[in-house]
């Protein structure tokens, strides 16, 4: 019973941001946010590097920006975290 209205209170809180973020997110979805790999192989612009601007290491992709990149885990990963966290407790 407990686990259930934990999961109903889960959802019901990714609906609310979905809904606030809901353009952003959609651009996201369709792999339209302006990063450096996008530039280079969508918007065809072959002076551009395509590495992270952050790390430096790896292709600045919506996933690496979102999931891997070292230089965001230490800070904005843990404030997305942190501040889910703090609208389910």
């Amino acid at each position: 019973m407990v686990y259930r209205m934990m999961m109903m209170m889960v959802i019901i809180i990714i609906v609310i941001i979905i809904i606030n973020r809901g353009f952003f997110l959609t651009a996201i979805q369709d792999q339209v946010v302006v990063t450096r790999n996008y530039q280079k192989y969508i918007l065809k612009q072959p002076d551009t590097d395509e590495l992270c601007r952050r790390c430096g290491k790896e292709s600045e992709t919506i996933q690496h920006i979102t999931a891997a990149c070292e230089q965001l885990a230490t800070t904005e990963y843990v404030k997305r975290h942190d501040g889910l966290a703090k609208l389910i407790h």
